[in-house]
């Protein structure tokens, strides 16, 4: 059992948990994620091939080989949710491009309505900065006290008051992070009470 530990259990907990950096690195890096996931997997069938090479051939399927084919399948997942999240960060970007063509302003000027009470108004240069070129009291509007001057207060009150919307490459990703771990924990303690059990 000791030899079929150090030279399979071992280095196939290695590769499964070298799987799970790919989560860790930046969505964008899809080159590199992708490299990870096609490495793991191939040690993976390279220990799978080892290990039927090292014993007789039976017609059913051994313990090693069920703990190295579920081994193969936290792999392969792996490298299928970094595709997954790859699509949903895709998607996100041409969205979010489409959005900032529909709110795009024309003639390059900008005007804002502050919640207290004034109406400035602001102007863009060619260089994309903001300039303040006057503004109004709007007298029907009950205004309310401003703590810091109007350039920052009526600044703060031209952010979007809109709900943010996540990102589903970022939840997927952050979920994967520990759902992965706890599974093959699950998994590990469940193969080896059987194994133990003689089931």
């Amino acid at each position: 059992m000791g030899f079929y530990f150090i030279q399979f259990y071992v280095p196939c907990i290695v590769m499964v948990s070298l799987s799970w950096i790919s989560f860790w690195m930046d969505r964008y890096y899809i080159g590199e994620r992708l490299s990870l996931g096609i490495t793991t997997i191939l040690t993976i069938v390279f220990l799978l091939g080892s290990s039927n090479s090292t014993m007789p051939r039976v017609s059913y399927a051994k313990a090693i080989d069920w703990y190295l084919l579920g081994s193969f399948i936290f792999v392969f997942s792996t490298l299928v949710t970094d595709l997954l999240v790859y699509r949903f960060r895709a998607k996100e970007e041409e969205k979010k491009k489409k959005r900032e063509e529909n709110t795009k302003p024309q003639n390059n000027k900008i005007v804002f309505q502050c919640k207290h009470g004034f109406q400035p108004n602001y102007v863009a240069d060619a260089n994309g900065h903001v300039h303040l070129v006057s503004y109004q009291e709007n007298k029907a509007e009950p205004t309310a006290p401003c703590k810091s001057n109007l350039r920052t207060c009526c600044m703060a009150c031209t952010q979007s008051t809109e709900r943010v919307k996540t990102d589903l490459s970022v939840i997927t990703n952050k979920c994967c992070r520990y759902m992965f771990p706890i599974s093959f924990a699950i998994f590990n303690l469940v193969y080896w009470l059987a194994l133990s059990t003689g089931n």
